[in-house]
């Protein structure tokens, strides 16, 4: 009986050293992140990511009320210089996580702001009614690829746009 008893104990000594490495495999397994583009995943520290951070503005002013032509848009330095044409940088990806558009068009008439990218392709598009600032938040952010340049069809109306993001590796 005492030797079965010390068998025991053994087995559950054994044991508690053995299942912290076992649970951590396990965990490990279950925590991995797959990054792509359409779900990008942050892996850099904090002290990196500021450095990564972008931020664009896109003054619309169209020739005349209802005259749409595509407005590009520039990076704003943190020293608040204008940098216009803006275009991803090669192998990275612009992961956009806000936008704000400033309208200076009253009434109640909505005007649809169509972002697109290098002048054609259609990305995301924004209603916003009257003289006011809408904000629109996007947490895990859309992607704009390498090499895109943002750029708004505008709808007629003088606004400025503004969109907040990071860059990232592809």
């Amino acid at each position: 009986m005492k030797r079965i008893l010390m068998g025991l104990g053994c087995a559950a000594g054994v044991l508690i050293f053995a299942a912290p490495r076992a649970a951590q495999a396990v965990a490990a397994v279950l925590v991995q992140v797959t990054k792509t583009a359409a779900n990008p995943a942050i892996t850099q520290d904090i002290s990196r990511q500021a450095g990564q951070s972008v931020d664009l503005s896109c003054a619309l002013t169209p020739a005349s009320q209802f005259v749409s032509y595509i407005n590009a848009c520039s990076s704003v330095s943190p020293s608040s210089l204008f940098v216009p044409n803006y275009a991803v940088p090669a192998n990275q990806s612009l992961v956009v996580t806000g936008v704000d558009i400033t309208q200076y068009c009253g009434g109640t008439q909505a005007f649809t702001y169509i972002l697109s990218v290098n002048g054609s392709t259609t990305r995301k598009a924004w209603s916003v009614t009257g003289l006011n600032t809408a904000s629109f938040t996007y947490p895990t952010g859309f992607v704009l690829g390498p090499g895109l340049s943002p750029t708004f069809l505008n709808p007629g109306c003088s606004a400025t746009v503004d969109m907040h993001g990071y860059l990232t590796g592809n």
